[in-house]
């Protein structure tokens, strides 16, 4: 469990070294407009969440999880570095599209692998601690931009600084594969592998029935949930510079890690559904700060309050997923969870970035109270027809 944080810490530096950059650069450098951002950034996600189930599916068929997890952070290692020499926003799509792909092999089998290695009382806290883990990759990477930025201010214009900051961020990526390649070591089943056999769309039919209502919920929570590159564009449209969007994105990152676990803790006692409707009630409280924000701080405010929600949200769903999994089937229901998680990154992001810019001034304020809407609607879904399973569907 611990190494597979480790490694997560390690991609997550290299990802956040760039992702808060990202957006500024399409729009500054590549000319990008808002519903282009969006495009970008959800057509990416999109793309490779389709992978999750498959290769989760896969991971469970062949019963193996370390060749998938390698495989899948291969790719975030090469690509970054060509960031740095692209021209167009359609270059950076098909570059945002491979590295999220290799997201979309990775994942379900990694989160399999967690999920085996910890006993079911104490899931909540697993997801927890890698997600802290995860974010302190976040604060690590965020951190490692601020100084490159601080350091090359004088010698270098800010677009060839972050060209540079691309460039250097494939060096822990190339870690986090060594890692996984030299010190992951993967258990043998000790028992039947029953999904062994079994062919795609029959895995999914075999699935628990809650398994739809919940990805129900996963979805309508993803066209709320457009992701941080909106709340990085509205601090930039804002007037604020990029070394304090950096800032500002780092202490988001630094929320979201200090939450990260005892979401996970509380979870395991009081249930994860109530943690999920507690982590979209703090979703509304800061859509709604980022719509009316009238200051840096009331910015800042809806930063750390977003930051809160992923550390509720992230742990909280993929717990309720796991526990709707069993052995032979883990890797397949965790790839459900995150393909329909991520299926809807496209649409939610396309919408918003087109609210965005029909609204003209107004953009930012229609476009955060329409997901604040969106997400009200969501909470009522889930406490009205969600039913939280008590432990895992079956051992087996």
């Amino acid at each position: 469990m611990i190494l597979l944080g480790i490694v997560s810490l390690l991609a997550d530096v290299s990802s956040e070294m760039i992702n808060p950059l990202i957006p500024i650069y399409l729009t500054t450098a590549l000319l990008a407009t808002p519903e282009i951002v969006g495009l970008v950034s959800g057509a990416a996600d999109s793309t490779g969440n389709l992978f999750k189930v498959i290769f989760g599916w896969y991971s469970d068929r062949i019963r193996k999880r370390k060749e998938f997890i390698a495989i899948g952070y291969a790719p975030t290692a090469i690509v970054k570095p060509i960031m740095a020499f692209i021209t167009t926003w359609p270059e950076m799509l098909a570059i945002r599209i491979t590295d999220r792909a290799g997201k979309g092999v990775r994942t379900a089998p990694r989160d399999a692998l967690l999920i085996d290695s910890v006993s079911v009382e104490n899931r909540g806290a697993a997801f927890g601690l890698h997600r802290g883990m995860d974010s302190a990759g976040a604060i690590i990477g965020t951190a490692i931009s601020i100084i490159i930025l601080l350091f090359l201010a004088s010698s270098a214009t800010t677009n060839d600084t972050i060209k540079m900051i691309f460039i250097l961020s494939s060096i822990p990526a190339f870690l986090s594969v060594l890692v996984v390649i030299l010190f992951i070591r993967e258990k043998e089943p000790k028992v039947a592998a029953v999904g062994k056999n079994k062919k795609f769309m029959e895995s999914l039919r075999a699935a628990d029935p809650r398994l739809k209502r919940f990805l129900i919920i996963v979805a309508l929570i993803g066209f709320a949930n457009v992701g941080y590159t909106f709340l990085v564009l509205r601090a930039y449209d804002f007037g604020v510079g990029l070394m304090d969007v950096l800032f500002i994105y780092l202490a988001m990152n630094i929320t979201y890690t200090v939450f990260s676990f005892p979401a996970g803790i509380i979870s395991d006692r009081i249930g994860r559904k109530r943690m999920i409707a507690i982590g979209l009630v703090i979703f509304i409280a800061g859509a709604m700060i980022m719509a009316f924000a009238t200051s840096v701080l009331i910015l800042l405010a809806g930063f750390l309050v977003y930051g809160t929600f992923l550390a509720v949200m992230d742990v909280n769903q993929s717990t309720f997923a796991s526990m709707l999994s069993k052995k032979s089937d883990r890797g397949t229901i965790m790839g459900a969870y995150h393909t329909v998680n991520g299926i809807v990154a496209l649409p939610a992001g396309f919408i918003f970035g087109l609210i965005w810019s029909a609204f003209g001034s107004d953009g930012p304020l229609v476009a955060f109270s329409y997901v604040s809407v969106v997400a009200a609607v969501s909470l009522i879904v889930l406490l009205i027809f969600i039913s939280e399973p008590k432990s895992e569907t079956s051992p087996t």
